[in-house]
């Protein structure tokens, strides 16, 4: 800005020229470029100490110079690099697996077939990654439905495991959205097959045992079900808990009087809780009578998506008197049950390149 004099002398007056002085850069910052056993191809990883080249690139391998030179960076004072992994060929081949689903809910039927269910790919491309294992088995909370997923490094030690899995599209268990969002060992991706293959399944809850007539009164008139995972848990109510409108029994076909039977008020109060909506409006609780009046509840959407979960009400709980839920010991079978991968438990070397 101009200057003002206040008294004589000389004055100086800087005016901007537009030209930046030129500022320092460091100049210790490393790179290095060559083959390393493990980390991403062809893609520059900054460093900060030899235990994040550990963490990335696999730490010293035999037949990697570049790791003894790294060490030596970070031995002799080094504080900053890039390492770029390179295939030791000039390719690298991702190790995979497809886990199959047999072609029936009977597992154990002698005409059963493996088919697609889930691709796994390991992170990182190289032969190393074909050393993993991969674990598949039925232990949850829900046998009939869900199941839990284990991969295994021993190349690096590392191990996860995914529990409570499902195949259902939609559920925030789905197999596919959990590994691939936290995994840092493998990817997956859902056999378009398979989803066709149950496009008309629905779920279903079975209940266990014998029913009476009489189990469901005043006291014993409430559930919680769940036939839509963004909806949540709903409470269900079969009737209002006066001897005038208590249901009366068991009856297949559906009587014409939908009001008569403990069926068909399971069937109108689950229709009334969301009349819009599928798996609602077209739900079905069907009783079968020759076995004892057991009772199935059918979700009324169809494919993947489809499942029924019930669980006991806080008050007036009518869930465990009509064995309802695996929580009352008895079956929950999602529509997408029948393409989870089937049970393996696999040693070192699941994936192949």
């Amino acid at each position: 800005m101009p200057i003002t004099p206040t008294y004589p002398g000389v004055y100086i007056e800087e005016i901007r020229s537009g030209v930046r002085t030129i500022t320092g850069v460091s100049t210790s910052v490393a790179a290095f470029v060559g083959y390393t056993k493990n980390g991403s191809i062809n893609k520059a990883e900054e460093i900060l100490s030899f235990a994040d080249f550990e963490r990335k690139f696999g730490g010293l391998a035999k037949d990697s110079p570049l790791s003894y030179t790294v060490q030596h960076f970070f031995m002799n004072g080094g504080q900053q690099a890039y390492v770029v992994r390179l295939a030791q060929d000039g390719t690298a081949t991702e190790a995979t697996l497809t886990l199959g689903y047999l072609d029936s809910l009977d597992s154990g039927a002698p005409n059963d077939r493996a088919l697609p269910a889930l691709l796994i790919k390991a992170r990182e491309p190289g032969a190393r990654a074909s050393g993993m294992a991969i674990r598949v088995d039925y232990n949850t909370a829900h046998p009939d439905s869900t199941f839990n997923l284990r991969v295994e490094d021993p190349g690096t030690g590392q191990s996860e495991a995914f529990l409570g899995l499902t195949m259902n599209a939609r559920s925030r268990r789905n197999a596919k959205n959990v590994i691939n969002a936290t995994s840092q060992l493998i990817g997956v991706e859902t056999d378009p097959d398979a989803l066709e293959h149950v496009k008309t399944n629905t779920g279903r809850s079975e209940s266990g045992g014998t029913i009476s007539d009489t189990v469901v009164d005043a006291d014993h008139r409430q559930f919680i079900i769940t036939l839509y995972d963004h909806d949540g848990p709903q409470l269900l109510t079969i009737y209002d808990g006066s001897e005038a409108n208590r249901p009366t029994g068991l009856t297949v076909p559906a009587p014409a009087d939908p009001a008569s039977g403990l069926d068909s008020k399971i069937t109108n109060a689950v229709r009334a809780i969301d009349p819009g909506r599928e798996a609602y409006q077209s739900f079905e609780c069907q009783a079968n009578i020759p076995r004892n009046g057991m009772l199935t509840l059918i979700s009324g959407e169809k494919g993947a998506g489809s499942f029924v979960r019930v669980t006991s009400a806080g008050t007036f709980d009518a869930a465990r008197v009509l064995k309802l839920g695996v929580t009352n010991g008895w079956r929950e079978i999602d529509a997408a049950a029948g393409i989870r991968p089937a049970p393996v438990d696999t040693t070192s070397g699941s994936l192949r390149q």
